[in-house]
């Protein structure tokens, strides 16, 4: 009977220590957005950028995300800020915070 809690123990561990499989649908979600709200194509090894506008003052009209696409991933988050002062204010380029930046197409788990 002492059989069962270990096998039990052993299926939890296996089941938390498993692949989520959903993170690449996820991750591809992510891309799909971004490449739509920009109007282009998704594109092997370009990195793709969703920030954040903060701290924007009130007299000053912004995106509350800025979206951009570049060849490395500071030229995706600078693309972000481009976006953000196009689609806003021109100062909103100085408002860009946390970025969430990805290279295209996402590695998968394990590899």
């Amino acid at each position: 009977m002492k059989l069962i809690p270990l096998v039990a123990f052993v299926f939890l561990v296996l089941l938390a220590t498993a692949p989520d499989e959903s993170e690449g649908a996820i991750k591809l979600i992510f891309f799909v957005k971004i490449a739509k709200i920009l109007k282009v194509k998704l594109k092997k090894g370009m990195w793709y950028a969703k920030c954040k506008v903060r701290e924007v003052p009130d007299d000053i009209d912004c995106p509350d995300f800025a979206y951009g696409v570049g060849p490395t991933k500071r030229a995706a988050n600078a693309a972000a800020g481009v976006y953000a002062s196009i689609v806003g204010d021109r100062e909103c380029i100085l408002h860009i915070g946390h970025c969430d930046t990805h290279k295209y197409p996402p590695r998968r788990r394990g590899k």
